[in-house]
């Protein structure tokens, strides 16, 4: 059975590159926390050895991200009716689609676009873990996002959007602000790192090797003369088997033989 979607049309009905993206950004169960994972590794792709291929990919995921399954599919009104049923249709589809007006839908923002949206990104993320707090502007819009001690993020806002770029960051607030994504942002632990990601019940860190590094760092700080010791003689075991001579003694920075 096909999956019928917001204004009649049938996700089998959306051109492909725009299902294959919808999937990539939310995931074939279609969730919120999918989308948020997506915004958030959005910010941190690197795009400098970009196929021509990535950026067409990147810019539908970009389209799938705000528009998601209510895709912009513009239809003119029929030439068998009056002016006046033409005008009704035309004022029905300047309701729901206000930012097309006088102009024909193109749901790809530019690499730009895309560029500019990335640096606004990194720029909210550095905002909010060394602030504690950061405001969305536009021209007509604004919202504020701040974190709260556990972690968990709050926010208001005042909508109204109407350019590509500010539909994008009103789009980026919601994502935010929904309830599986707030109790589940978190800024990764190590000072080193700080990265945004959502969180796995008490999740503290961004991945395995922050974690490790953490608890590598607190051994090391816990039990320094231990991790001196075994750092010499992991040393003095490295340099008998480059020499060779299993009874090389290793002079230590004081002078003393060992």
């Amino acid at each position: 059975m096909r999956k019928k979607l917001p204004g009649g049309l049938f996700q089998m009905d959306l051109p492909p590159d725009y299902r294959k993206a919808l999937d990539r950004v939310s995931g074939r169960t279609s969730t919120i926390e999918n989308v948020a994972r997506w915004l958030l590794n959005l910010s941190f792709k690197s795009t400098e050895s970009f196929s021509q291929k990535d950026w067409k990919d990147l810019q539908w995921e970009g389209a799938a991200f705000f528009y998601g399954e209510e895709y912009p599919r513009q239809k003119p009104p029929p030439r068998a009716i009056n002016k006046k049923v033409q005008k009704v249709v035309a004022a029905l589809m300047a309701q729901k689609y206000p930012w097309t007006l006088g102009t024909e839908i193109d749901p790809l923002p530019s690499k730009s676009d895309l560029t500019e949206l990335q640096n606004w990104l990194r720029s909210l993320w550095h905002g909010l873990a060394n602030d504690g707090a950061a405001w969305i502007t536009t021209s007509g819009w604004m919202a504020h996002l701040s974190v709260k001690d556990d972690g968990t993020l709050i926010g208001f806002s005042s909508p109204q959007a109407s350019s590509w770029s500010q539909r994008f960051k009103y789009r980026a607030y919601g994502v935010l602000k929904a309830t599986d994504v707030v109790n589940r942002f978190r800024f990764c632990k190590s000072d080193k790192c700080r990265r945004p990601f959502l969180s796995i019940k008490r999740q503290a860190y961004c991945s395995a090797s922050c974690s490790q590094r953490h608890r590598t760092s607190l051994y090391r700080s816990k039990n320094r003369e231990q991790f001196r010791v075994k750092r010499r003689e992991y040393y003095a075991k490295k340099q008998r088997e480059r020499t060779g001579l299993p009874n090389l003694r290793i002079q230590t920075r004081k002078g003393v033989r060992r």
